[in-house]
């Protein structure tokens, strides 16, 4: 299968100039992309970007952005394929399609009547990070936070998608970047049942988006 997954982030809405150093920000608008690829069992086999670049934007900035993608593409042993560069009055526009192969596709909805969902990390810290900037507080890398950096420079856990593939007892996967709730509504949606969550799981768990964690159903008897 060939699997072909694009994003967007758009200054303003997505991401705020003064809040995310362009490094991070190019690796996260990597990273955001590959998250989606692995989480259909998919190996990446390279990615096309199209940048909208505002007049108001330094040289500096530009060339940390690319920086910081390119670090995250080489983590990620893969090219760049192509694109396109437009300019615009101002803010930016940032655009990644990537592609992906995989010897079994993961869809959202293969999930079975009694298949217990799983995680592969902790739920909410990037919108804890969130919560934090717009209190004031911001990226020092000399002393990293660690909600700052869940939302700044996501890390997904690229590969696992790609092993849980290739065990037959996990049916489906999503990638959580909408939220735990919002996404589980579309995974069950997609396979026409309900989901019941554990009545312990924090708002910020729940609600908060940006996790890009691996979510799988498997049999509940494994």
């Amino acid at each position: 299968h060939l699997l072909v997954t694009t994003d967007v982030m758009e200054s303003g809405q997505h991401f705020r100039l003064d809040w995310h150093p362009p490094r991070l920000l190019g690796r996260k608008l990597l990273a955001v992309n590959l998250s989606d690829v692995d989480a259909s069992g998919a190996r990446p086999l390279g990615f096309t970007l199209t940048l909208a670049l505002g007049r108001d934007l330094e040289p500096d900035w530009i060339w940390e952005l690319l920086e910081g993608l390119a670090e995250g593409a080489e983590a990620a042993g893969i090219p760049i394929l192509g694109g396109d560069t437009v300019g615009r009055a101002e803010g930016a526009g940032l655009g990644i399609t990537a592609y992906g192969v995989a010897s079994r596709w993961l869809r959202r909805g293969d999930l079975r009547v009694g298949d217990r969902l799983y995680v592969d990390q902790a739920l909410g810290r990037s919108l804890r990070g969130l919560r934090k900037l717009q209190a004031g507080l911001r990226w020092d890398p000399e002393h990293p936070d660690a909600d700052l950096a869940a939302h700044l420079d996501p890390r997904p856990n690229l590969g696992l998608g790609v092993r849980l593939a290739e065990l037959p007892c996990v049916h489906a996967c999503i990638d959580l970047s909408d939220g735990l709730s919002r996404d589980l509504r579309m995974m069950a949606e997609a396979a026409g049942v309900s989901i019941r969550l554990a009545s312990d799981l924090t708002e910020e768990e729940i609600r908060g988006g940006e996790d890009y964690a691996r979510c799988f159903a498997s049999d509940a008897s494994q």
